[in-house]
């Protein structure tokens, strides 16, 4: 398979085979224990039967071909409503299937994405033909990418042209669209902590580009369409990125569900909004994590984990705790979220109350904007149409200070990245208060995505601290040990 450039004359090849499979393990849907470590096993506890299962949301699977075959085995996802635009050929493809079954499958977290009783479909791509032309239109200059009418787009592969214009053009393509048609995209990384982080998709902007939680996987800063972006964004504790993209999305299928159920949490279906409570929702302080999550003012993500791993109940809960905009003379609940717009020179204020009655609180908060990619025609009618892509990452900041009333006083934590299109707080050992989150920008009318949750230690963890205390103090023996 080749890639064409705009001179029809220099071929190139992706890859010989055009895009790879990430290496991946076969393995069958996600365990108890992976289910109950990304927090799903609690939400069923929260939800009972209003559990949402991604019912009415279309999603798109994009595969790299497995022996010529992209297609997952349609006869075991009945009820589904397929369509194959790529065409070609029939026969199935294993890889495809399981990525199928993480993300719309009987046993998957949203098991009615794609469901044919309430309208919704799933489209399936070969990547090269989505890459070229079916799709994105990559070597065709005088077209812009497809409309994409699925809110949901799955990418468990990786690849590049080899060439680095190409490869660029190809992300702003991608980025372009996802803004556009209001996208949430989950595209994985590449197994193993040796590799180098792929070129595609995996530097997009606007897209969650997902590890694994042990962290095998690939990692490190972008190189492409602007240096120095943390990549992965997010983890999830299974043996293949194959599988943890497609977790996420329907994560995100889930989130969207509910967000278009209630009239109050429809700014949720905002791209920005649903990859920022994903982030803010994510775990910190997990035990397959073989370092101590950290991040700094200059980079808002852990190098290796990211914003940390999946945790659907806490996203959900910061979903559900409203829509909150920003004010100067209100207060936030403990969890919440908002899809703004900045202002320069305008902070635009978050405060949040941290009630009395415990000394440790921990405050996750995470910003999220998309890059805005141009699409300019180089040629002045009556030539022929020739689109050239820009790109232009506008730079918000997020911060946390104490306050008083509604006067911001000290800061406490800042997130000021002058690469990343995201910022994130992770602030701990906050004693009960007032605080205000804050987001600059130097971009006038800049959409954005806020997502903040507020946690403490739980009741039953806080008697059984208190337990083993009582009882070290009473069975000391000279002898001590961690």
């Amino acid at each position: 398979m080749f890639w064409p450039s705009r001179h029809p004359f220099f071929l190139l090849a992706l890859w010989s085979a055009g895009v790879f499979l990430h290496s991946s393990p076969l393995s069958a849907q996600l365990s108890p224990t992976e289910l109950e470590d990304i927090g799903f096993t609690d939400l069923q506890t929260l939800l009972g039967g209003s559990l949402p299962t991604g019912q009415g949301v279309s999603a798109t699977q994009v595969e790299a071909p497995e022996s010529g075959s992209y297609r997952p085995n349609v006869a075991d996802f009945t009820g589904k409503a397929f369509s194959f635009p790529s065409g070609g050929n029939l026969s199935i493809s294993s890889h495809a299937t399981i990525v199928g079954q993480y993300l719309y499958g009987s046993s998957a977290i949203s098991p009615n994405v794609g469901s044919s009783s309430s309208n919704a479909s799933i489209a399936v791509y070969d990547a090269n033909n989505w890459l070229g032309g079916t799709f994105l239109y990559g070597n065709t200059p005088s077209v812009l990418p497809l409309v994409e009418t699925n809110p949901i787009q799955n990418h468990s592969w990786i690849g590049s042209t080899g060439n680095v214009t190409i490869d660029t053009e190809i992300l702003r393509r991608f980025d372009y669209m996802l803004r556009r048609d209001n996208v949430l995209a989950t595209v994985g990384v590449n197994n193993g902590s040796g590799n180098s982080l792929p070129a595609l998709l995996a530097q997009s902007h606007n897209a969650l580009a997902v590890g694994l939680s042990n962290g095998d996987h690939s990692s490190g800063v972008t190189s492409l369409d602007g240096g120095g972006r943390t990549k992965p964004d997010i983890v999830v504790p299974v043996s293949a990125t194959s599988w943890a993209a497609p977790t996420v999305a329907a994560a995100g299928a889930l989130l969207l569900q509910s967000a278009r159920a209630d009239s109050t949490l429809v700014h949720a279906s905002k791209s920005e909004v649903l990859r920022s409570i994903l982030l803010a929702g994510a775990s910190k302080e997990e035990s397959e994590f073989s370092t101590a999550w950290t991040n700094s003012e200059s980079s808002p993500l852990d190098g290796r984990y990211g914003a940390g791993e999946l945790d659907v109940e806490t996203s959900y809960r910061i979903l559900n705790g409203g829509e909150f905009n920003a004010s100067n003379t209100s207060v936030t609940a403990d969890r919440g979220w908002d899809f703004g717009t900045s202002s320069i020179g305008s902070p635009q204020y978050y405060f949040i109350d941290l009630p009395a009655g415990t000394t440790a609180f921990s405050l996750t908060a995470s910003l999220v904007w998309n890059s805005i990619v141009e699409a300019t025609d180089t040629n002045p009618s009556p030539f022929a149409t020739s689109y050239s892509f820009s790109t232009i990452v506008p730079n918000l900041d997020l911060r946390l200070y104490s306050a008083t009333g509604f006067v911001v006083e000290g800061q406490i934590a800042a997130s000021l990245s002058p690469s990343d299109n995201l910022e994130l707080i992770y602030a701990k050992s906050l004693s009960p208060g007032r605080y205000a989150l804050s987001v600059t920008s130097d971009t006038a009318a800049m959409d954005y995505g806020i997502a903040w949750t507020a946690s403490v230690p739980e009741p039953a963890s806080v008697f059984l601290l208190l337990a083993a205390t009582v009882f070290l103090w009473f069975a000391r023996t000279p002898q001590k040990r961690f």
